[in-house]
């Protein structure tokens, strides 16, 4: 492998990423001492019925174009050349993670970031849009964060220098299969309304964790894609809210006219998703989940030439994972069996079910005649209650903190409204002196403490010194104190 180190004027020290069209290195500008990003591209005249001065001039009209976008959340341009064959775009160098790093490490976004973030992106392209410049590669791959968590998106201009520098010119075969629209995998003229698919692609997977069309294999993927409906995010997470579900299927949906006509249009939306009204029944647009049939597939090569081409050109370009992520970050449902189980096994179950709904409601209907018993003068003989009863005998017991799992650690769209009421928290941790942070901001006080909430679901975070970070959900009712005490995990 040659060992690049020099693109034009710029002095290569190290390699920053690989995909299948291109490498992007670490370099340095000798004339004013900066440190930028090169991306070289592969591109040749061969096959594409341009000349070697044509191909050139239009890379150039196209980097050109893409270099005047001045936008806080893309980043900027500063040159573009070729030397010796080879065709490079010298861009702004981005300190930071792109979000597919940070997908791919399980993070998690709460509700609050994931509108800082949609609302940077949004802006941006918006700005793109009315320049009438089309990205047609939004993926998190290109979406890079700051350590303040800005925003920018990578690689404006390249899909279509890519699309008219290659032997395959069509449009259908730029950009990554799992975020590319229905239109672009057909081959069809493609606008803004094809990067709010991508966006609304990217959306889904940091709201549920998973991708709204898996597949193990790029045909099932573009098939799914151009012929399928995604599974509702709320089918994945009930807890998700029904507005905020009802705004990632709209930009999902397969005809452009049916979707979000602008990012400015999309982020009203998401900004105000809790007050969207579903007089017209939002369910009716949501879709039942459905497997890929093999003779569907067969159907893909035989009746639709156009997607059997984009399957080939995405194959053939796909070299590494990392380029064309396409399975579903938390894998394959399996198929569920029935389990086979005699009358004695079912009755037995059946009466622990019943058992379970009875102990259920009794809790539930405690309180009220707790209450009832206590304004009528008479002593407490429902047992002993907690200092947050007594304190308000009508609110009900704080339920408990929320189970740690997966799915409940990356689920973002919970509604948690606030109203004039408050709530507290008690938090210790063994051992003492942890920082506490909620939803993602330090509180400036250390276990054990006891914090003022507002009522609703809460993201804990316990930092000490030694110890490993202990994430924790609450959930906390109006007058009630909540109570948390972890076991901090030391590093060894």
């Amino acid at each position: 492998m040659v060992t690049l180190t020099k693109a034009g004027r710029y002095e290569v020290s190290g390699e920053l990423g690989r995909g299948a069209m291109g490498v992007v290195y670490h370099a340095k500008d000798p004339v004013i001492g900066r440190a930028v990003a090169v991306k070289t591209l592969q591109l040749s005249e061969e096959g594409t019925g341009l000349t070697r001065a044509e191909l050139l001039e239009r890379f150039q009209t196209e980097a050109r174009a893409a270099g005047h976008l001045t936008h806080p959340n893309i980043v900027v341009i500063f040159d573009a050349g070729e030397e010796d064959g080879l065709f490079f775009i010298t861009m702004e160098l981005v300190e930071g993670k792109s979000l597919q790093n940070m997908l791919d490490a399980g993070q998690m976004f709460p509700l609050p970031r994931v509108l800082r973030i949609m609302e940077q992106i949004c802006s941006a392209l918006q700005f793109a849009h009315d320049r009438n410049i089309v990205h047609r590669d939004i993926k998190p791959a290109n979406l890079m964060l700051t350590p303040d968590d800005t925003l920018k998106i990578t690689d404006f201009g390249t899909a279509k220098i890519l699309q008219f520098g290659t032997v395959q010119q069509t449009a259908h075969v730029m950009g990554t299969p799992s975020y590319m629209s229905p239109e672009q995998i057909k081959g069809k003229v493609v606008d803004g309304r094809s990067d709010i698919f991508s966006l609304g692609v990217v959306l889904y997977e940091m709201v549920t964790g998973e991708k709204p069309f898996p597949g193990q294999n790029i045909t099932t993927v573009i098939y799914k894609i151009v012929n399928e409906e995604p599974t509702a995010p709320r089918d994945i997470d009930s807890s998700i809210h029904p507005g905020m579900n009802f705004v990632i299927m709209k930009s999902l949906a397969k005809e452009p006219a049916a979707r979000y006509q602008s990012c400015r249009e999309l982020f009203a939306d998401l900004r105000n998703y809790r007050s969207i009204s579903f007089a017209a029944n939002a369910n009716a647009t949501l879709p039942t989940a459905g497997s890929l049939h093999k003779s569907q597939l067969q159907g893909v090569s035989s009746d639709d030439a156009q997607l059997a081409a984009t399957s080939r050109v995405l194959n053939a370009r796909a070299t590494s994972p990392a380029q064309t992520p396409l399975v579903r970050r938390t894998g394959a449902f399996a198929p569920v069996l029935e389990p086979k189980i005699n009358n004695r096994r079912a009755t037995v179950l059946a009466a622990i079910f019943l058992l379970s709904v009875i102990m259920f409601g009794a809790q539930k209907i405690r309180p009220v005649f707790q209450a009832a018993w206590q304004q009528s003068g008479g002593s407490d003989s429902l047992g002993p209650t907690r200092h947050s009863d007594r304190a308000s005998p009508s609110v009900p017991d704080s339920p408990a903190p929320l189970a740690k799992d997966d799915r409940a650690s990356r689920s973002v769209a919970t509604d948690n409204a606030s109203d004039a009421h408050i709530a507290w928290a008690q938090i210790d941790s063994t051992p003492a002196g942890a920082e506490i942070w909620m939803d993602g901001a330090p509180t400036g006080k250390a276990t054990p403490a006891q914090v003022q909430i507002d009522p609703g679901i809460h993201n804990i975070t316990l930092k000490l010194d030694g110890y490993g970070i202990s994430n924790n959900q609450i959930q906390a009712n109006d007058g009630v104190t909540v109570s948390l005490g972890p076991v901090l995990r030391k590093i060894r």
